[in-house]
């Protein structure tokens, strides 16, 4: 698992991390190290990382999948870093990190409806206003002080990490009515008052409530899967069955119903700031075409450019389309459609192998299963007995079947599986291998991004002449908290002064 950023030196750095199980049948990601590229091309990155696993004596041919993230220099299929390394590993199938593709459908989904544009920049300019002055901050404070609640601090909107974006709107929706408050205050006083002003203005709408509530709670649902996917144990089979549970709540929302219960909720908020309830749709005209072009094909809006074909109307409902209901419904369709398309590679058909190891799943243990074959196949490098497997399945499922589970379902799963299998390694070696490859594909390189936030607290402003590998050792230090921990330090000094004869001996 690799991945790239600057350091405050601007520097550009390359974490490198390893997936693999241990002995005990336990999924571990250890850093390797942070090495300083001074060219980010594919031909320099691919022929580091291989240096890489030389150095540290680590045989490339045993690697099983590599996970990037979506940039074209690392994902190319013609030159990129992935097709180099497959190029030399053909079974090294390449992962694009399940984090950054859940990330890439929201923004892609947000960025091309104006009015949640609009929305999301007016919760950015209120957190700029209220955080970025401290008179306001204190006014805001002291205004949720005053009415003894906890003291909430609004979050800022990062793009690369919209679960800000989720936590930012759960908090406007939590001090609203103290926001406005301040605000109303704060539009008669101070040195900003027009700004003031205008976030009021913004804030006192029925559409920005509505709109609110529709987005928290979508929000809310996606954030759920995306905490799960920057877990460092979770399978690409557990991914998947995350996205389609993901999906189909989602999908759920979409009804009158669940429209129903957000449209009352606003409706209570609205009351309660005294804010006019009014509906936000007016009656228009039917949109009606010229009669003499309905057997042609018409691509321009003839004219009618205040409908749908010029963001303003959607012509199906007759409704403006700053209704948010139609928008929510819009948000919703789109980031469906970003989940099928960026969600749809060939590497399921590996990942389909987990339902063996599924006793829900009617491939249980199924030996003529396709999925199999097509696994045992693409890593024929680990040399898979099918023959083996013949004998080892059977006895396999019956003893897995008299261990009882801890799940309220009694569901085994590859977990499971593995814990049971693992304590007879030497009855169920072929079985093992499968199980281990799967449990080591990687689906996340939110483990780099986490390597990253400890760059920046080891390499400060005032360590910018820090060395590339006294940077790497002290990282890996700093990440590997749980190993270095155990480090005897009496031991490294003894070693480390018998390392070369020095002129005063470092110990008496």
């Amino acid at each position: 698992m690799v991945d790239e950023t600057k350091d405050l030196s601007k520097k550009e750095q390359m974490s490198f991390l390893i997936r693999f199980v241990d002995k005990e049948s336990n999924i571990c990601e250890r850093s390797i190290g942070c090495y300083h590229m001074a060219n980010s091309n594919a031909e320099s990155l691919a022929s580091e990382i291989i240096k890489i696993l030389s150095i540290n004596k680590l045989d490339i041919m045993n690697c099983i999948g590599q996970c990037y993230d979506g940039a074209s220099v690392m994902s190319g299929q013609y030159s990129g870093v992935q097709e180099r390394i497959r190029s030399k590993v053909p079974h090294a199938i390449y992962v694009h990190c399940y984090a950054h593709r859940l990330n890439l459908c929201l923004v892609q989904t947000l960025q091309n409806i104006p009015h949640l544009c609009n929305f999301f920049n007016t919760i950015q300019n209120l957190y700029k206003f209220l955080m970025n002055g401290q008179t306001r901050y204190e006014l805001f404070v002291r205004a949720q002080k005053d009415k003894q609640i906890p003291v909430i601090h609004l979050e800022r909107l990062v793009e690369t990490r919209w679960a800000y974006w989720y936590k930012s709107i759960q908090k406007v929706n939590m001090r609203f009515t103290e926001i406005l408050e301040v605000l109303s205050i704060l539009s008669h006083q101070g040195d900003q008052t027009a700004r003031a002003i205008g976030i009021l203005k913004e804030f006192s709408n029925i559409s920005f409530i509505k709109t609110s509530h529709a987005m928290e709670i979508l929000l809310q649902t996606i954030h759920c899967a995306s905490v799960e996917l920057q877990g460092a144990s979770i399978i690409q089979s557990s991914a998947v069955n995350l996205l389609q549970n993901t999906k189909q709540n989602i999908q759920k929302m979409r009804n009158d119903t669940f429209w129903d219960k957000i449209n009352n909720s606003a409706k209570l908020v609205a009351e309660k700031n005294e804010i006019v309830y009014e509906n936000s749709s007016r009656n228009r005209r039917p949109v009606r075409l010229n009669r003499n072009l309905q057997d042609f094909f018409v691509q321009s809006t003839i004219g009618q450019g205040t409908y749908e074909n010029n963001s303003n109307t959607s012509i199906e409902n007759n409704l403006p389309l700053s209704d948010i209901k139609i928008i929510f419904y819009t948000a919703i369709d789109r980031f469906l459609n970003e989940l099928n398309h960026r969600f749809s590679n060939p590497s399921n058909e590996i990942v389909l192998t987990c339902n063996i190891f599924s006793s829900s799943s009617i491939d249980y243990f199924n030996l003529k299963s396709p999925h199999l074959v097509t696994f045992i196949d693409h890593y024929k490098h680990f040399k898979i007995n099918y023959e083996n497997l013949q004998c080892e399945f059977p006895s396999a499922k019956n003893l897995i079947n008299h261990v009882n589970i801890d799940r309220d379902d009694g569901i085994h799963d590859l977990y499971s599986i593995s814990k049971i299998l693992n304590q007879l390694p030497n009855g169920f070696q072929e079985t093992l291998k499968i199980i281990n490859i799967l449990m080591t594909l990687p689906v996340t390189t939110a483990s780099n991004e986490r390597f990253f936030s400890s760059l920046k607290l080891v390499k400060t402003h005032l360590r910018l002449t820090m060395g590339n590998e006294r940077l790497s050792d002290l990282l890996v230090i700093a990440v590997e908290s749980d190993v270095s921990g155990k480090i005897n330090l009496d031991d490294a000094v003894d070693i480390f002064s018998k390392i070369k004869k020095r002129r005063y001996p470092l110990i008496n």
